[in-house]
């Protein structure tokens, strides 16, 4: 094996052994697991588990119906809403971000309740009415 060869083959190894840990990082960051669910035949509705939520005050919810990601949350007052995590003044990705919601393009911000907090978006998030019935009960089609 000659000196080249070698080199090459090492910085391969420590680039691999020092990605491992910062994908966990990265996916630490990433927020709740998503989970897909669709409404049954004939229903616009989706039942998300309680224990969808686990620790956590909100989950994710993938849905073709909707064609985009939901962010179901818990409210301070025990309810739950349903929100699309697409920002309204240009269609970026909505995460959570402490007790809002954040647009990562241009940095909007969003109350829990989909209302705007700081701009440059204008409208709140779209929403989905959500109740408590054993689960969270979601209507898409409203």
């Amino acid at each position: 094996m000659d000196r080249r060869k070698f080199l090459l083959d090492s910085c391969r190894v420590c680039a691999a052994v020092a990605a491992v840990p910062a994908l966990a990082a990265l996916e630490s960051c990433g927020g709740a697991k998503a989970v897909t669910m669709e409404p049954a035949a004939g229903s616009t509705t989706i039942d998300v588990p309680l224990s969808q939520f686990g620790d956590a005050a909100y989950t994710v919810v993938k849905s073709k119906k909707v064609g985009d990601d939901l962010i179901i949350a818990k409210q301070p007052d025990g309810s739950y809403v349903a929100l699309v995590k697409r920002c309204t003044h240009k269609g970026g990705p909505v995460n959570m971000d402490g007790a809002d919601l954040k647009c990562s393009w241009h940095g909007s911000r969003f109350s829990l309740n989909g209302s705007v907090v700081t701009g440059p978006a204008s409208t709140p998030l779209k929403s989905y009415p959500a109740k408590l019935e054993g689960t969270v009960r979601v209507d898409l089609g409203a």
